[in-house]
């Protein structure tokens, strides 16, 4: 019965190895792409749409654990309004398969606000967030065969944050005739990553032939 248990823990280790997205050693860079809302989570209000684009960098730590680092800018609007903002998330990121989990923390600078929306003394429109994400890339079974749900070197990824302080603005008439507001944001994103660092050096796609050898 131990005979048994072992082989086929050898076995999920063998299989899991040929079919994990990033081994040791392995790094990425390309652009990145995201569509997402963000929007006051109490009330499900003030929801805006965004779109980012702009690069990620990553680097596998172990066979398991996975550092990323993007730098993104983001047109924000309601359809009234428009916002612009520049993000800075950093993850740590844990593989299981070909799959990864991660959590992290995000920095958001707002480069310009909507027009007559203000900064309020003691508020900001800046914030930092806290992260997760979820990850896959193409899927394969025991046979080789590859289940494709995205073209090859694309990664997907779908993202969710919270944050950690208050943003506060009014909105100018004048004077702040318009009130002053304050909301967590919270955001849901949807992203894709392309490895443009796979025509450069060592990468994934490399590593999984070397080990079918």
């Amino acid at each position: 019965m131990k005979k048994q248990v072992l082989f086929f823990a050898m076995l999920f280790s063998i299989s899991t190895l040929f079919s994990q997205g990033y081994s040791k050693g392995d790094w990425q860079f390309g652009p990145v792409l995201s569509i997402g809302v963000n929007m006051d989570i109490t009330k499900f209000a003030n929801s805006n749409f965004g779109i980012d684009g702009g690069l990620f960098y990553n680097y596998a730590f172990t066979d398991v654990t996975l550092g990323i680092v993007e730098t993104k800018y983001e047109l924000r609007t309601d359809m009234n309004t428009l916002w612009q903002y520049i993000h800075i998330p950093a993850l740590i990121c844990f593989q299981f398969n070909n799959q990864y989990l991660g959590f992290g923390a995000q920095y958001s600078y707002c480069l310009s606000p909507a027009k007559n929306y203000l900064e309020i003394p003691g508020g900001t429109l800046n914030y930092p967030s806290a992260i997760i994400e979820y990850s896959y890339i193409a899927h394969t079974i025991s046979n080789g065969h590859t289940i494709t749900y995205i073209p090859e070197g694309f990664r997907a990824i779908a993202r969710v944050g919270y944050s950690l302080t208050n943003v506060a603005y009014g909105i100018a008439n004048g004077t702040f005739q318009g009130g002053t507001f304050k909301y967590h944001p919270f955001f849901l994103e949807t992203t894709l990553r392309f490895d443009i660092g796979k025509y450069f050096g060592k990468n994934t796609q490399k590593a999984k032939k070397r080990r079918r050898k």
